[in-house]
């Protein structure tokens, strides 16, 4: 919506009327890096500064813009006006943002336009060597086929001998194939037999060392077993003769054989129990 002898601020950030605020921050960034570029007087740099920050800021405000929106819609809104130097940059300034679009878009149409050149490219060549292997195979099995007919010829065309011969010949390699085929056969169901055998001889293995190792960890859990329980039965013993003793200790000192008392005793106190029974007689 231009006016006579000026811009409105939409037209001078370069946005429609229904721009969102996210495309009125990208177009005030852009001009603002474009015109570092197109606008080299520093004077007329400053002053389109100014207008596009003055329409940005007035824009981004929700207020303002809807007075200005109003005053838009019936064709009062004020208008910037811009001198024939300025216009002119501004104009370039508008113009620099499709040339580098139209460049972006041409560069992907060369890159494109490139890879099918050379995907048909690529194409033709493998069917050419396609086609190249495919005559060179026939014309291989032409010229055997024409072997064998000569070859056949001469086998009918000789005298009976030669023709039994060749017959004989032809019957002894045939026999030959046979019995070479035979024993390839053979050899590959020997082959066959002899990794059947080393596979089950090795599972048989693999199962023999797991019950090795089966039996080996309840060996050592029985083994484990038997030392805890002696140990128990060891302690269990220690304690039936520390009791028999202190019993057997108890009745020399009832019994006043305080020698014999103190020959099994063996701590200080049982001592000390010993000397005092001995001096006061009990």
């Amino acid at each position: 919506m231009s006016r006579p002898g000026g811009k409105t601020l939409y037209a001078l950030l370069g946005v429609s009327p229904a721009a969102s605020q996210p495309e009125l921050d990208a177009a005030f960034l852009t001009l603002q890096k474009q015109l570092q570029e197109v606008v080299l007087d520093a004077r007329q740099r400053d002053e389109r500064l100014s207008q596009l920050e003055a329409a940005y800021q007035q824009l981004s405000n929700p207020l303002r813009r809807s007075v200005y929106d109003a005053s838009l819609a019936k064709g009062q809104a004020s208008t910037v006006q811009l001198p024939s130097s300025q216009a002119k940059a501004a104009k370039m300034l508008d113009m620099g943002r499709g040339p580098s679009l139209g460049l972006i878009a041409l560069a992907v149409l060369v890159v494109f336009g490139a890879l099918y050149l050379f995907f048909v490219y690529r194409q033709q060549a493998l069917l050419s060597d396609f086609r190249s292997d495919a005559m060179g195979a026939q014309q291989r099995a032409m010229q055997r086929q024409e072997e064998i007919l000569r070859a056949q010829e001469a086998a009918y065309n000789g005298t009976p001998e030669e023709q039994a011969a060749q017959k004989a010949a032809w019957e002894a390699e045939r026999l030959e194939r046979e019995a070479r085929r035979e024993q390839e056969q053979r050899e590959r169901e020997f082959d066959q037999w002899n990794n059947q055998v080393e596979n089950e001889q090795q599972r048989a293995e693999r199962e023999q060392q797991r019950k090795e190792r089966e039996r080996q960890r309840e060996l050592e859990q029985e083994r484990r077993a038997a030392e805890h329980q002696e140990e128990i039965d060891r302690r269990a013993a220690e304690a039936r003769v520390e009791s028999d003793r202190r019993g057997l200790m108890q009745k020399f000192l009832s019994e006043g054989r305080y020698n014999d008392a103190r020959q099994i005793a063996k701590t200080e106190y049982e001592l000390s129990q010993i000397e005092r029974a001995e001096k006061y007689g009990r």
